[in-house]
């Protein structure tokens, strides 16, 4: 078990040093490599600490030391970073079981499975920030429209950043004041010259002749909406539900969250047909319940 535990050690510590200097020296995200710095130095003093697994080690005899042809083939930088990452994650997946036969390894458990996680959210920040990198970033207020919308707080709250969408999702509101906060919401997305969206709400949509709106899986399909409405047309949902997706919209909003594998998601996703058309949506709550920013790209 211990020739098992210090190759994971040093596969962990590699992963992340190649990484690492990517984000430092190619990338110039020093905050990633600081925090995979710091993982990755624990590791070494904590749990390589007075040689207790180095003794056992048998580099000459090892297997799986032949080199094999798929490791040198990388096309990119992402491509070297998903390796790394995935050779980073599957290194603690089995330090974080063998600490649990290991008595000197068992009381790390917490730390290296709080390691693992937090590998997890660098992989995707990172992931997507390279991929945002490739194209403009667009930058969305979702506003959660209720009767007790305060409207110049909202716009208020507009004018401390720079959008490129405002999209309005009614929770609790009639069509009444939701066609009223719809104008006076419109009006100022004119004034800014940028788009506003309406969830759930074609009657409103073409009245106002918006330019474009949203639909989830609770409301009405595709093909009836595009009966009598002309605008783009996206489709809200979980990105654990986005393989039910059947029909052909012009645009995709897929939330961040509910996934139980975010990476395998993610990655039929960014494999698709529709990758020209998918806005991920990385919910941030403000304190004002109703209101919301998101911030997302299209792909």
């Amino acid at each position: 078990m211990k020739r098992i535990i210090d190759a994971n050690i040093n596969r962990v510590c590699e992963g992340l040093r190649v990484i690492e200097d990517i984000c430092r020296f190619e990338l110039s995200r020093n905050e990633y490599a600081k925090e995979l710095k710091a993982i990755r130095h624990f590791i070494r003093k904590k749990l390589s600490i007075n040689n207790l697994y180095l003794s056992v080690r048998d580099s000459i005899n090892d297997g799986g030391r032949k080199y094999q042809e798929i490791e040198g083939s990388r096309s990119n930088v992402a491509d070297l970073l998903k390796a790394n990452f995935l050779r980073v994650e599957e290194g603690l997946r089995v330090l974080e079981e063998t600490s649990k036969v290991d008595d000197f390894l068992r009381k790390y458990i917490s730390e290296i499975k709080k390691f693992r996680f937090d590998i997890y959210s660098l992989e995707k920040n990172l992931l997507l920030s390279l991929e945002s990198s490739k194209i403009s970033l667009k930058k969305v207020a979702l506003i959660k429209a209720e009767i007790s919308s305060d409207f110049d707080k909202i716009i208020n709250n507009l004018e401390q950043d720079q959008y490129n969408a405002i999209e309005i999702e009614p929770i609790d509101i009639s069509k009444l004041h939701l066609l009223k906060m719809a104008e006076y919401l419109q009006r100022y997305a004119v004034s800014r010259n940028i788009t506003l969206i309406l969830r759930n709400s074609l009657d409103i949509s073409l009245t106002l002749n918006n330019s474009a709106m949203t639909a989830d899986s609770s409301y009405l399909p595709l093909e009836y909406i595009k009966k009598t409405y002309k605008g783009k047309v996206g489709f809200f949902t979980k990105i654990n539900e986005f393989d039910n997706i059947k029909e052909n919209f012009d645009f995709y909003e897929i939330l961040l969250e509910e996934s139980e594998n975010l990476k395998e998601d993610l990655n039929k996703i960014f494999s698709g047909d529709v990758l020209n058309k998918v806005f991920i949506f990385d919910k941030t709550d403000i304190d004002d319940k109703y209101f919301q920013f998101n911030l997302g790209f299209y792909l």
